[in-house]
């Protein structure tokens, strides 16, 4: 029940912020076996039609992407559900969506090309972000879009918007776009036509801010911050 009325809560926000496509993963969230998935590990699940080896690779990967996150927090505070969608019979059965999504911190939806590990530490990282500042500040826009995604480029190391060298994020990638959304539909919307423009310029201006505000650490005073009710400076 408490899951049920977890997701309800969450599938409205959803839609009403114009993610049609939730219906179906926070339906896959309340009933994973009604949706096509089995329990492989407490919180998580695959499709039943991932072969052994998609499973293993998506396994391993999801490994490596806690231990990227854990570079950066010191400890986990979020254990999200997870549901890997990972063979072409469920991508075709769900229609297409972001390559993975985190709702929230309750649930992380993974489709096939998502499982990469990139992707699935960008989807870890915010929903430790949204654990951490908490569910009710982060719906009511105490951060801002460009923040939450910038962090999670930026703990992901994802190479396709950060400099990276020998393992260290040397810096961003070069952009033009300059003005970065602070509103989450805006954001999405935005990113549908411009993704890389968008997540590296989001990426750069996080480097920027935690250079002037203690690196890991200034994120996360400015986390608990955010959660005791100080609004966003920056």
């Amino acid at each position: 029940m408490r899951r049920l009325l977890a997701a309800v809560a969450l599938l409205f926000g959803l839609i009403s912020g114009g993610l049609a496509y939730a219906a179906p993963h926070v339906g896959a969230y309340i009933c994973p076996a009604c949706y096509g998935f089995r329990s492989v590990a407490p919180r998580l699940y695959v499709d039943k039609a991932a072969s052994e080896a998609q499973v293993n690779a998506a396994l391993t990967n999801l490994k490596a992407a806690n231990d990227r996150v854990l570079r950066f927090y010191p400890e986990r505070a979020s254990h999200p559900v997870w549901l890997l969608c990972l063979s072409e019979t469920c991508q075709n059965g769900f229609g297409r969506g972001p390559l993975a999504m985190a709702y929230l911190n309750t649930f992380v939806f993974v489709y096939p090309d998502g499982a990469t590990v990139p992707i699935l530490a960008h989807e870890v990282a915010h929903a430790e972000l949204h654990k951490r500042v908490g569910v009710l500040r982060f719906i009511g826009g105490a951060v801002p879009a460009w923040f939450d995604e910038g962090l999670a480029v930026y703990i992901s190391g994802d190479e396709r918007y950060l400099d990276v060298k020998n393992g260290t994020i040397i810096g961003c990638r070069d952009t033009e776009l300059a003005e970065l959304p602070s509103d989450g539909r805006l954001f999405r919307h935005l990113a549908a036509s411009n993704a890389n423009a968008l997540y590296t310029a989001s990426a750069c201006k996080v480097i920027d801010w935690m250079n002037e505000h203690d690196g890991m650490r200034g994120v996360i005073r400015f986390e608990q911050s955010v959660r005791s009710g100080t609004a966003f400076s920056g």
